[in-house]
């Protein structure tokens, strides 16, 4: 939930995929983080595990305009 609230307030467009009921999905989120836990970001290639707002922040603020204050 905190993730979609951050990225909402930055403005920036998401995808949320439910894995709870998608083998698959899990599987593959356990392939590129090493452990079955979310929520995980994908930002280009970076895959941030856990709501890590400065690491998501760091991120964004490469790649967008910084938010107004």
């Amino acid at each position: 939930e905190e993730v979609i609230i951050y990225l909402k307030s930055r403005d920036v467009p998401f995808n949320e995929i439910d894995t709870s009921n998608d083998y698959e999905i899990q599987q593959r989120v356990t392939e590129l983080t090493g452990k079955l836990s979310v929520p995980v970001t994908v930002i280009g290639e970076e895959y941030i595990s856990g709501y890590d707002r400065e690491k998501i922040a760091s991120i964004l603020d490469k790649i967008l305009p910084p938010t107004p204050e």
